[in-house]
Order: C-alpha cells, then structure tokens, then sequence
C-alpha cells in the first residue's frame, strides 16, 4: 500500500501566502486605522496662515485634531457649539496654567464647575 504524502511545494506556498498576507496586513493596516481614527493628523502641516480649516469627522463621528496650546502639542475634541476651550485638570497641570476663579459651564452632560484661567496661545491648523 503506498502512502500518501502532501506536497512540500503546497505546504512552502500556503506558508509564504500567509507571510505575506500578515506583511501586507501589518504594513498596511496601521495607516488606514489612523487614517479613520484621525483623520486630521496633517492638519497642522496644510492649512494656510489664516485660512479656513475643514475638519472630517473621525469613524465615532467626532471632530479630532492636533493642534498647540501656548505652544505645547495636544489633540483637540471640538464641538461645533463651544464657547470656552475646556482643559483637563491633568492638561493643565502638565502645562502649568493658574487657576483662576471658579464658574459654572453648561455641557452635554450637564451642568459642571470648573477654573477659568489664561491661554496664551490656541493654535489649530494656520488658525
């Protein structure tokens, strides 16, 4: 009874499809991951001085940018409907604002207190 042996160039060619498969996919997929996640990101480097700035929506629907405050790169959530630029306590503290005096804000999640306090500089795109 003979047996019946695969064939080793089958087993190579099935191993180098699927390398190249995980190459591709690993080469490729980050890319369009951020480019759906963000974006945005090359907004800093393509609008003109003063220009407008046309923001896409990102794949959870929001509005995603870098961008600067006094002069420290940070990412920006924006709602089209904001007064203030809100600053986490932890962003502050990391950029060493003072805190001024306390006030009451009016968000989607309702009413919270917070400090008012002094931006140099808020850069976005040439803006």
């Amino acid at each position: 009874m003979a047996r019946h042996r695969p064939q080793q160039g089958g087993i190579v060619m099935m191993l180098l499809f699927w390398v190249l498969l995980m190459a591709v996919g690993t080469w490729w997929i980050p890319g369009g991951l951020d480019d759906m996640l963000n974006p945005n990101v090359h907004i800093m480097n393509t609008s003109p001085d003063n220009g407008p700035v046309t923001l896409k929506r990102n794949r959870a629907g929001h509005f995603e940018a870098p961008g600067q405050i006094n002069g420290e790169p940070v990412t920006f959530l924006l709602s089209t409907g904001a007064t203030y630029v809100a600053v986490p306590s932890e962003l502050a503290k990391r950029l060493s604002l003072a805190p001024g005096g306390r006030a009451w804000f009016n968000t989607a999640n309702g009413r919270v207190e917070g400090n008012l306090t002094q931006l140099d500089e808020v850069v976005l795109g040439g803006i």
